[in-house]
């Protein structure tokens, strides 16, 4: 469960029916939790992607880094889990320089810990500007 300011917490099937209303419009979301429980959080939040709908075009990336992201948009199916976990804030700043790089429909799931979400928030302005 992550508990997010403003929002509070959301166990990952919570979130996975939120995310699950967006399918078919483009939406970039972003899913924290702490170090120790990102890969459960992951974990968690695919297994309930999955089971709401078994026919679901998801995938999961774990990029070194986000020019690494960038080069995998071609291949993956519109709906994303993206293990951010390794982003720092200059793979923030070129994902906000790159933005127009970015999925042009389907659901962008940024997972990772709030450590590097406050690089986000601090680094990538424009994509700082969904909250």
């Amino acid at each position: 469960m992550t508990s997010v300011p403003g929002v509070g917490a959301l166990t990952a099937g919570e979130y996975a029916l939120r995310l699950h209303a967006l399918r078919g419009t483009t939406a970039h979301a972003a899913y924290l939790a702490t170090p120790d429980q990102l890969d459960a959080a992951l974990t968690g939040l695919e297994d309930e992607l999955r089971g709401l709908d078994t026919e679901a075009a998801l995938a999961r990336l774990t990029p070194r880094d986000a020019e690494a992201l960038v080069d995998a948009f071609s291949a993956v199916p519109p709906d994303l889990l993206v293990d951010a976990r390794s982003f720092a804030g200059s793979d923030w700043a070129m994902l906000d320089r790159r933005r127009s790089s970015l999925p042009a429909r389907g659901v962008l799931v940024f997972v990772t810990t709030p450590a590097s979400f406050d690089e986000l928030m601090r680094r990538a302005p424009n994509l700082a500007s969904w909250r």
